[in-house]
């Protein structure tokens, strides 16, 4: 009778994980962890951010606007997650957080006509701008932030140095560009900033501010869009005339990274790394990666050319 059972309990945990799994795709597996959900609410929330087991997003909290909540990923003893809070309680809507290091960053619709950039420094909340005009999409790295905001005939890009007066109000905002044509979508990393702008007013272009001035890196009559910075290198999307095609700057040299008759799009880098998405054979949307070897392998690479080369000059003396 004991084996009886034991077979049948067997037989319902084989069950339970097959219906488990029936809905996971051919090309994965099911998740053999533990999946938490953060928020339990009657409300609908999006678009969360996460950096080092942090998490930041935004919601309706129980009124008619979205909110900005935090979770700094924390647990209680049975393993269910603490610590969430909402960072903003008020009558406008906030959007976009995004987060590093527990520090927040994101836009609200203050004063309901116009959106300003705040400030999370994993205590309290600074207002960073507070003007007529539109400032939004804010990009934050190491307490630094920057964005994108309108000074009344097209949008410019801004950079705040994370520093504070006496006071405790924010100082050290600074404006990258001041133009006639439009900036957009700033991206930051350890105080260096790259974005697009569209000089001329005809295609786009791509800048790049090392934390003392500002550098265009493309000069051409093609567009140039969305750029990612890691460590002063820097990777965007660009238009060749026939598709887009992935660019590369390594600090010093720009090189196309693609070159095909589909369309390649937005790129990410880490550390000379890049991936992407491409539409290979002008079919479904592949993802590629690319990367600079180690100077080791570089070096084993030129000795193994070496090598063969005096193979081949042997076997014609020979």
């Amino acid at each position: 009778m004991r084996c009886t059972w034991v077979l049948v309990i067997v037989a319902l945990m084989w069950l339970g994980a097959s219906l488990a799994q029936a809905d996971v795709r051919s090309d994965a597996t099911a998740w053999p962890y533990p999946v938490n959900q953060l928020i339990d609410s009657t409300y609908d929330d999006y678009d969360p951010q996460i950096h080092n087991g942090q998490v930041a997003w935004e919601g309706y909290g129980g009124g008619w606007d979205l909110e900005i909540f935090f979770w700094d990923g924390t647990f209680d003893g049975e393993g269910n997650p603490t610590g969430i809070a909402p960072l903003t309680n008020n009558s406008y809507d906030d959007y976009d957080p995004q987060i590093h290091n527990g520090q927040v960053a994101w836009h609200g619709k203050e004063g309901g006509s116009d959106y300003e950039v705040f400030y999370y420094d994993g205590t309290s909340t600074t207002q960073l701008t507070n003007n007529a005009y539109t400032d939004w999409y804010p990009q934050i790295h190491n307490g630094q932030v920057t964005w994108y905001g309108y000074d009344g005939n097209d949008f410019q890009i801004f950079f705040w140095d994370g520093t504070f007066d006496g006071e405790g109000n924010p100082t050290g905002t600074t404006p990258l560009t001041a133009n006639s044509y439009a900036d957009y979508y700033p991206e930051i990393h350890n105080g260096q900033i790259t974005w697009y702008g569209e000089e001329g007013g005809n295609d786009a272009e791509i800048f790049y501010y090392n934390g003392t001035s500002t550098t265009q890196l493309t000069t051409n009559s093609y567009y140039d869009a969305d750029p990612q910075i890691h460590n002063g290198q820097i990777t965007w999307w660009g238009y060749d005339g026939s598709d887009y095609e992935i660019f590369y700057w390594d600090g010093s040299t720009i090189y196309q990274v693609t070159d095909n008759t589909w369309d390649d799009r937005s790129p990410q880098i880490w550390n000379s790394q890049i991936t992407w998405c491409s539409r290979v054979n002008d079919g479904d949307w592949k993802i590629m990666e690319a990367h600079i070897p180690e100077p080791t392998t570089i070096a084993l690479f030129g000795l193994g050319l070496l090598g063969l080369g005096a193979k081949l000059r042997r076997r014609r003396q020979s």
